[in-house]
């Protein structure tokens, strides 16, 4: 894994949230508490204090891009990765037929001339590519959103309606996407001289140009499109995405109910002074650690209800609120209380892992 320290620097002007990268570390330890011990030890060493949360995304290192039309290899922790490697075969599915009917035959090893040409008559097959069609049109949807959430400047209340956006989207995908993924697989078929027919369908045709009579085999081309569907489009890849992204927003409107008050001045100034001094107790209580404690949950309230008073009526971001703070000597609290939600790790994977501790 690949350590990063994200941190408020509230020396510059203006203030900067800043992500830093440090080492790469080999957890040898993947026991429930393995990395969060190593992660202490790593930190001890470096003699960094004040550390106040962690984060575990699920990514790897970008890979840098190649030139012109490359076969990616599959990341599995990576969705950008997944992307690029769909990418090929979706658009360049001919190319890439192309390429290793070539690779047969200027080859000499005939290992790679049989391994070429199985690739290339049997390798891209009609199911395998409407499997492709239908993972870019998911990842094409999911990336744009997957950089935001990684980005320095995520915000997690633009975090929680970019991923209610693409909820939405993949709901109305289900109803209609399998069509249009299975004409976009029968067109680009067509071109490619590929038999428009699932595997067992291939096999079917087979057996009944042996076998005679009504009950020679019951399958049809029919129930086996319904089967891909059902198996394939629905369970195995629109469903679990969806599940996924509806788990991310789950703990991300976990973590806007304990913090979310701080996001904007228009929420700040939209609390009553008993939702305000209950926000603040949560969000101190969240936050304490045994006898650690960042801020005074009463000195908190007292300090943001008078300074809600002196925010601009226009509405502002938690960054910008930081930045008005800076110029005023009387809110060591509050300052706190901003800085420690503006750390909060940005590797919003839809299988990230957010946890609340004091080093």
């Amino acid at each position: 894994m690949f350590l990063i320290l994200r941190c408020v620097d509230f020396s510059t002007s203006p203030i900067n949230v800043d992500e830093y990268f440090l080492e790469f570390l080999n957890f040898s330890n993947t026991s429930e508490h393995g990395p969060f011990e190593q992660l202490q030890n790593v930190l001890k060493a470096l003699d960094l204090d004040d550390v106040r949360g962690q984060g575990y995304g699920i990514g790897s290192l970008v890979k840098g891009g190649a030139e012109g039309l490359a076969l990616e290899p599959l990341s599995t922790i990576r969705w950008e990765s997944c992307l690029e490697c769909v990418k090929a075969i979706r658009f360049h599915a001919s190319d890439i037929i192309e390429a290793l009917l070539q690779v047969a035959d200027t080859e000499f090893d005939l290992g790679i001339v049989s391994q070429t040409n199985c690739l290339a008559t049997y390798g891209l097959e009609y199911e395998f590519l409407l499997g492709m069609i239908i993972w870019f049109d998911i990842l094409s949807a999911v990336e744009s959103v997957s950089k935001y959430l990684q980005s320095k400047v995520m915000r997690l209340d633009i975090a929680i309606i970019e991923v209610k956006r693409l909820i939405k989207l993949f709901e109305k995908y289900r109803e209609v996407g399998f069509a249009e993924a299975l004409n976009v697989a029968k067109e680009i078929a067509t071109k490619t001289e590929i038999d428009s027919v699932f595997d067992e369908e291939l096999e079917i045709r087979r057996k009944k140009k042996k076998r005679f009579g009504k009950n020679a085999d019951q399958s049809t081309p029919e129930s086996l499109e319904e089967s891909f569907r059902v198996q394939y489009f629905f369970l195995f890849t629109v469903d679990q995405v969806t599940g996924l992204l509806k788990s991310t927003l789950a703990q991300y409107q976990a973590y806007e109910d304990i913090s979310g008050f701080l996001f904007c001045s228009q929420k700040l100034n939209s609390l009553g002074e008993e939702h305000l001094q209950t926000s603040c107790d949560h969000l101190a209580m969240f936050l304490n650690h045994g006898k650690f404690a960042d801020f005074d949950e009463n000195s908190l309230f007292k300090e943001l209800k008078s300074f809600r008073k002196q925010l601009p009526k226009e509405n502002m971001t938690a960054i910008e609120i930081l930045n008005f703070m800076k110029g005023l000597d009387f809110l060591p609290h509050a300052s706190i209380a901003y800085r420690v939600m503006l750390t909060v790790p940005s590797y919003s994977h839809p299988l990230v892992v957010f946890q609340s501790w004091r080093y």
